[in-house]
Protein backbone atom coordinates (compact mmCIF):
# COMPACT_ATOMS: atom_id res chain seq x y z
CA UNK A 1 0.00 0.00 0.00
CA UNK A 2 1.18 3.33 -1.22
CA UNK A 3 1.85 6.55 0.68
CA UNK A 4 -0.91 8.06 -1.20
CA UNK A 5 -3.51 5.24 -0.84
CA UNK A 6 -2.41 5.39 2.92
CA UNK A 7 -3.31 9.59 2.67
CA UNK A 8 -6.25 8.70 1.05
CA UNK A 9 -8.04 6.27 3.70
CA UNK A 10 -6.85 8.69 6.64
CA UNK A 11 -8.29 11.69 5.17
CA UNK A 12 -11.50 9.12 4.19
CA UNK A 13 -11.46 7.90 8.36
CA UNK A 14 -11.12 11.50 9.38
CA UNK A 15 -14.07 12.78 7.43
CA UNK A 16 -16.14 9.68 8.13
CA UNK A 17 -14.91 9.66 12.47
CA UNK A 18 -12.71 13.22 13.04
CA UNK A 19 -12.59 12.64 16.87
CA UNK A 20 -11.89 8.98 16.83
CA UNK A 21 -9.16 9.14 14.05
CA UNK A 22 -7.42 12.54 15.65
CA UNK A 23 -7.33 10.79 18.95
CA UNK A 24 -5.85 7.38 17.70
CA UNK A 25 -3.34 9.73 15.96
CA UNK A 26 -2.40 11.89 18.37
CA UNK A 27 -2.19 8.64 20.96
CA UNK A 28 0.57 7.46 18.96
CA UNK A 29 1.67 10.63 18.55
CA UNK A 30 2.39 10.95 22.18
CA UNK A 31 3.39 7.52 22.91
CA UNK A 32 6.33 7.87 20.48
CA UNK A 33 7.30 11.60 22.41
CA UNK A 34 7.61 9.76 25.46
CA UNK A 35 9.68 6.75 23.44
CA UNK A 36 11.87 9.31 22.07
CA UNK A 37 12.44 11.60 25.12
CA UNK A 38 13.16 8.58 27.05
CA UNK A 39 16.24 7.78 24.61
CA UNK A 40 17.32 11.39 24.62
CA UNK A 41 17.56 11.67 28.66
CA UNK A 42 18.76 8.07 29.12
CA UNK A 43 15.93 7.79 31.53
CA UNK A 44 14.07 3.77 30.85
CA UNK A 45 12.39 3.21 33.87
CA UNK A 46 8.93 4.58 32.27
CA UNK A 47 9.17 2.00 29.82
CA UNK A 48 9.50 -1.03 31.86
CA UNK A 49 6.53 -2.78 34.10
CA UNK A 50 3.64 -1.23 35.31
CA UNK A 51 4.92 2.21 35.23
CA UNK A 52 5.55 2.96 31.95
CA UNK A 53 5.02 5.92 30.57
CA UNK A 54 4.20 5.04 26.99
CA UNK A 55 0.74 4.23 28.06
CA UNK A 56 -0.02 7.17 29.99
CA UNK A 57 1.25 9.22 27.13
CA UNK A 58 -1.09 7.61 25.10
CA UNK A 59 -4.06 8.33 27.07
CA UNK A 60 -2.76 11.73 27.38
CA UNK A 61 -3.30 12.18 23.85
CA UNK A 62 -5.77 10.27 23.07
CA UNK A 63 -8.30 10.80 25.79
CA UNK A 64 -7.10 14.21 26.94
CA UNK A 65 -5.36 16.23 24.60
CA UNK A 66 -7.42 15.63 21.56
CA UNK A 67 -10.86 16.12 22.86
CA UNK A 68 -9.76 19.07 24.35
CA UNK A 69 -7.64 20.70 21.17
CA UNK A 70 -10.77 19.01 18.74
CA UNK A 71 -13.65 20.96 20.42
CA UNK A 72 -11.82 23.97 21.20
CA UNK A 73 -10.62 24.79 17.68
CA UNK A 74 -14.03 23.96 16.44
CA UNK A 75 -14.96 26.97 18.66
CA UNK A 76 -12.65 28.72 17.31
CA UNK A 77 -13.15 28.20 13.94
CA UNK A 78 -16.83 28.56 14.42
CA UNK A 79 -16.72 31.90 15.34
CA UNK A 80 -13.88 33.26 13.16
CA UNK A 81 -15.29 31.04 10.39
CA UNK A 82 -12.94 30.17 6.89
CA UNK A 83 -12.50 33.74 4.88
CA UNK A 84 -11.01 35.98 6.81
CA UNK A 85 -9.30 39.29 6.37
CA UNK A 86 -6.02 39.92 7.78
CA UNK A 87 -6.85 41.55 10.61
CA UNK A 88 -9.31 38.93 11.56
CA UNK A 89 -6.43 36.19 10.88
CA UNK A 90 -4.40 38.33 13.55
CA UNK A 91 -7.14 38.09 15.89
CA UNK A 92 -7.72 34.94 15.45
CA UNK A 93 -4.35 34.43 16.19
CA UNK A 94 -4.40 36.52 19.34
CA UNK A 95 -7.23 34.75 20.90
CA UNK A 96 -5.99 31.38 20.24
CA UNK A 97 -2.44 32.17 21.91
CA UNK A 98 -4.45 33.83 24.82
CA UNK A 99 -6.44 31.07 25.49
CA UNK A 100 -5.91 27.38 23.94
CA UNK A 101 -2.07 27.36 24.10
CA UNK A 102 -1.60 28.56 27.73
CA UNK A 103 -4.49 25.84 28.65
CA UNK A 104 -3.26 22.97 26.74
CA UNK A 105 0.38 24.15 27.75
CA UNK A 106 -0.96 23.75 31.57
CA UNK A 107 -2.53 20.39 31.03
CA UNK A 108 0.68 19.02 29.36
CA UNK A 109 2.61 20.41 32.08
CA UNK A 110 0.51 18.67 34.50
CA UNK A 111 0.46 15.56 32.96
CA UNK A 112 4.55 15.12 32.50
CA UNK A 113 4.66 16.26 36.42
CA UNK A 114 2.49 13.41 37.28
CA UNK A 115 4.10 10.26 35.30
CA UNK A 116 7.67 11.65 35.84
CA UNK A 117 7.33 12.24 39.47
CA UNK A 118 4.15 10.29 41.25
CA UNK A 119 3.51 7.09 41.57
CA UNK A 120 0.31 5.43 40.41
CA UNK A 121 0.38 2.83 42.66
CA UNK A 122 0.69 5.29 45.43
CA UNK A 123 -3.30 5.96 44.23
CA UNK A 124 -4.57 2.84 43.60
CA UNK A 125 -3.40 1.19 47.47
CA UNK A 126 -4.14 4.27 49.37
CA UNK A 127 -6.66 4.36 52.02
CA UNK A 128 -6.75 8.14 52.58
CA UNK A 129 -8.24 9.09 49.07
CA UNK A 130 -7.77 12.95 50.23
CA UNK A 131 -4.18 13.34 51.20
CA UNK A 132 -3.10 11.39 47.54
CA UNK A 133 -4.89 14.14 46.16
CA UNK A 134 -3.01 16.48 47.67
CA UNK A 135 0.02 14.90 46.97
CA UNK A 136 -0.94 14.70 42.80
CA UNK A 137 -1.86 18.68 43.64
CA UNK A 138 1.64 19.35 44.93
CA UNK A 139 3.61 17.51 41.94
CA UNK A 140 1.68 19.87 39.71
CA UNK A 141 2.16 22.54 41.08
CA UNK A 142 6.17 21.86 41.40
CA UNK A 143 6.05 21.00 38.17
CA UNK A 144 3.78 24.29 36.72
CA UNK A 145 6.52 26.71 38.87
CA UNK A 146 9.05 24.87 36.85
CA UNK A 147 8.17 24.28 33.95
CA UNK A 148 5.18 26.27 32.68
CA UNK A 149 6.76 29.52 32.10
CA UNK A 150 9.41 27.78 29.51
CA UNK A 151 6.29 25.13 27.98
CA UNK A 152 3.53 28.40 27.40
CA UNK A 153 6.28 30.39 25.94
CA UNK A 154 7.67 27.41 23.27
CA UNK A 155 4.08 27.02 22.98
CA UNK A 156 2.96 29.97 22.08
CA UNK A 157 5.76 30.73 19.73
CA UNK A 158 5.11 27.87 17.66
CA UNK A 159 1.26 28.15 18.03
CA UNK A 160 2.06 31.40 15.80
CA UNK A 161 3.53 29.78 13.26
CA UNK A 162 1.43 26.97 12.95
CA UNK A 163 -1.99 29.10 12.56
CA UNK A 164 0.03 31.03 9.85
CA UNK A 165 1.05 27.97 7.84
CA UNK A 166 -3.04 26.49 8.49
CA UNK A 167 -4.90 29.96 8.16
CA UNK A 168 -3.67 30.15 4.38
CA UNK A 169 -2.65 26.68 3.38
CA UNK A 170 -4.70 23.98 5.56
CA UNK A 171 -8.45 23.10 5.56
CA UNK A 172 -10.13 23.62 9.17
CA UNK A 173 -10.26 19.42 9.74
CA UNK A 174 -6.94 19.06 9.02
CA UNK A 175 -5.76 21.64 12.00
CA UNK A 176 -5.70 19.43 14.83
CA UNK A 177 -3.64 17.01 12.89
CA UNK A 178 -1.27 19.00 11.93
CA UNK A 179 -0.86 21.16 15.14
CA UNK A 180 -0.42 17.18 16.32
CA UNK A 181 2.39 16.01 14.59
CA UNK A 182 4.19 19.83 14.97
CA UNK A 183 3.94 19.69 19.32
CA UNK A 184 4.86 15.84 18.67
CA UNK A 185 8.30 17.63 17.85
CA UNK A 186 7.83 20.08 20.14
CA UNK A 187 6.33 17.73 23.23
CA UNK A 188 9.31 15.52 22.68
CA UNK A 189 11.66 18.34 23.18
CA UNK A 190 9.69 19.36 26.38
CA UNK A 191 9.63 15.69 27.61
CA UNK A 192 13.66 15.27 27.16
CA UNK A 193 14.23 18.93 29.28
CA UNK A 194 11.62 17.97 32.09
CA UNK A 195 13.07 14.48 32.74
CA UNK A 196 16.70 15.46 32.57
CA UNK A 197 15.42 18.22 35.43
CA UNK A 198 13.72 15.79 36.67
CA UNK A 199 16.79 13.31 36.79
CA UNK A 200 19.19 16.06 37.87
CA UNK A 201 16.81 17.22 40.95
CA UNK A 202 16.80 13.40 42.23
CA UNK A 203 20.45 13.30 42.47
CA UNK A 204 20.99 16.44 44.46
CA UNK A 205 18.65 15.46 46.89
Amino acid sequence: MGFKTLNKTYLENLAKNPLITKSVTAGVANGLNEVLASIISKDYSGLKGTDNKVIKMVIYGSLILTPLSHNMYAALNKVFGNKLSFKMKMLQILVSVTTITPFISAVFTCWLALINNYNIKSLVATEDLKMELKKMLKVMKAGLLANYPRNVKSSVITNIGCLLVAQNYIQPELWVVFFTFVFFLLGTYQNTKQKIASQKKAKDQ
